[in-house]
C-alpha cells in the first residue's frame, strides 16, 4: 500500500501572518483576515485576489484582526483587537459603508474576537447596535 504525497491546490499568505479564514456562503470566496487589519478576498476557486479592503494599519504586531461575511456574502464585518470599532463594507466593491465606534464597549469585542461562536456573537450585538437601520 502506498501513501500518495497530499499537497495544497494553492497557497496564500499576509505580510504579517494569517490570523482566520472563512468560505464564503456560496463558497466562492475565500476571506483572508491577517494580523494589523490586512483583510483580503481570494476567489476560492485559484486563489486569485478578489478585493483588498484598505483598512488602515495600527503598526502593531498584535492587533490581530478577524472578518465575517454577514447577510450572505453582501457585507463584510472585521474587527481587531487593538481597535475600538468593528467596520462594515461592501463584499462585492470593498467600499467602506460603516464604522461603529465600540469606544467603552472593548471589552464586549475582545471576548466576541476571541469566542469559538465569535461570528454569531457579533451579528447579534451588531443587529442590537444598529437596532434595525440600514447599514448604508
Amino acid at each position: 500500500m502506498s501513501l500518495c504525497t497530499i499537497r495544497p491546490c494553492y497557497t496564500s499568505s499576509s505580510s504579517r501572518g494569517n490570523v482566520m479564514v472563512c468560505f464564503s456562503p456560496d463558497d466562492h470566496y475565500l476571506l483572508v483576515s491577517a494580523v494589523d487589519n490586512e483583510v483580503r478576498q481570494l476567489l476560492a476557486v485559484d486563489g486569485r485576489l478578489h478585493l483588498n479592503f484598505e483598512i488602515a494599519s495600527t503598526g502593531s504586531s498584535q492587533n490581530y484582526t478577524r472578518s465575517y461575511y454577514m447577510n450572505g456574502r453582501d457585507y463584510i464585518i472585521s474587527g481587531s483587537c487593538d481597535e475600538h470599532v468593528v467596520r462594515i463594507c461592501c463584499a462585492q466593491t470593498g467600499r467602506r459603508l460603516r464604522d461603529i465606534s465600540l469606544e467603552g464597549r472593548i471589552w464586549y469585542l475582545d471576548y466576541v474576537l476571541s469566542t469559538s461562536c465569535s461570528s454569531l456573537l457579533l451579528y447579534s450585538w451588531l443587529a442590537f447596535m444598529l437596532n434595525g437601520h440600514e447599514i448604508m
